[in-house]
């Protein structure tokens, strides 16, 4: 992971947001059990990919990422809590990974985050634009670029 920059929070930024940022931000295949310590027992995860509700779902499909990915990391470039402290936020960030099929790889995504009275994570949203992952595949690669190219809009002069 070292390709990955630090998180941008600093030490003086506190709150159950922040430290649920500092913990995506440091996330690895050894450490998700500090990530389920911060999620209710009944949180919603989704994502262009899954649907999920439940903490051990939720963990096992970091954990299948960690499985299937390497050098794995988000980058924290933003932290916006909503203005009760325990009502969770928006993060913004960049992910990377690698993979034998695709190579290296990153997109940024943005992560709508609800917390419950005790401070847990009780909707993790994220979003972000799966072609960026799909033009990596060899095969989709030229699909996506021929449907890129045939929906554009052609402006003349």
């Amino acid at each position: 992971m070292d390709t990955m920059a630090e998180t941008t929070i600093t030490q003086t930024e506190s709150g159950p947001l922040h430290a649920y940022a500092d913990t995506l931000g440091s996330l690895n295949a050894h450490n998700l059990a500090s990530l389920s310590e911060q999620l209710a027992v009944n949180v919603v995860f989704t994502d262009p990919f899954h649907r999920v509700q439940g903490r051990d779902r939720f963990i096992t499909i970091m954990d299948d990422m960690f499985q299937r990915l390497d050098n794995v990391g988000f980058k924290i470039h933003q932290v916006t809590p909503n203005p009760a402290p325990t009502s969770g936020g928006f993060l913004y960030w960049t992910f990377a990974a690698e993979n034998k099929l695709t190579g290296r790889f990153s997109f940024e995504g943005v992560s709508r985050i609800e917390m419950d009275q005790q401070g847990l994570i009780s909707r993790h949203e994220d979003y972000w634009d799966s072609a960026e992952l799909y033009r990596r595949i060899p095969g989709l690669k030229v699909l996506f670029n021929w449907l890129r190219k045939r929906s554009a809009t052609s402006i003349e002069p």
